[in-house]
């Protein structure tokens, strides 16, 4: 069964460290929003959470040989707090431990991407 998923992984601030000799200087790093969309063959009877963790298996799983890269570029993996679409009709939010099915809430989520890249409501749904 082909399936699209788009990953939706939302900007961060980071600070990284860098060492130079004796010398430990800090940066910040501003990683911006993404939206990767990618189409799949799922076996048949695949149910839309399934296929979010495929997604997530993808961009997390050293065993998947490279297929992120090849999908998303050089690009940081899904993590907590990011969305998977599924079709036309499922997105799910990425929690540390599993999904929360957000479908209701998609298109807040698809207009706040297209107006300025944020989503208020993920941190209050991830809660």
């Amino acid at each position: 069964m082909t399936t699209k998923l788009t990953a939706i992984m939302f900007g961060m601030s980071i600070s990284k460290t860098v060492a130079s000799g004796t010398q430990v200087s800090g940066t910040k790093v501003d990683i911006p929003t993404r939206r990767i969309a990618f189409v799949v063959d799922l076996p048949e009877g695949t149910t839309p959470v399934q296929a979010a963790e495929y997604a997530f298996d993808l961009s997390n799983n050293p065993e998947q040989g490279g297929k992120w890269a090849s999908v998303a570029g050089r690009t940081r993996s899904l993590s907590t707090g990011d969305v998977v679409l599924v079709g036309d009709d499922f997105a799910f939010l990425c929690l540390p431990v599993g999904w929360r099915d957000i479908s209701a809430d998609k298109a807040d989520v698809i207009e706040c991407l297209e107006a300025d890249g944020t989503w208020s409501g993920r941190r209050a749904i991830a809660g």
